[in-house]
């Protein structure tokens, strides 16, 4: 995943917890990808469900 150029859409939750943090910035470093920040807790799908989707919805359009 880090290597490749094919487009990446990478959802970070808010607030963050600590393992993810440690996580962010090794994800981050992947070329070609756009990260979007929602508001959520471990189900954050079905916390954000529109907010993802508008999201996805506008990287798609925006690939195109």
């Amino acid at each position: 995943m880090a290597e490749t150029e094919i487009p990446k859409l990478f959802f970070r939750r808010e607030p963050t917890q600590g393992i993810e943090a440690a996580m962010l910035e090794n994800t981050r470093s992947f070329k070609n990808q756009t990260e979007v920040a929602v508001f959520g807790g471990h189900y954050v799908q079905e916390i954000s469900p529109n907010a993802i989707g508008r999201s996805l919805a506008d990287w798609i359009l925006e690939e195109i």
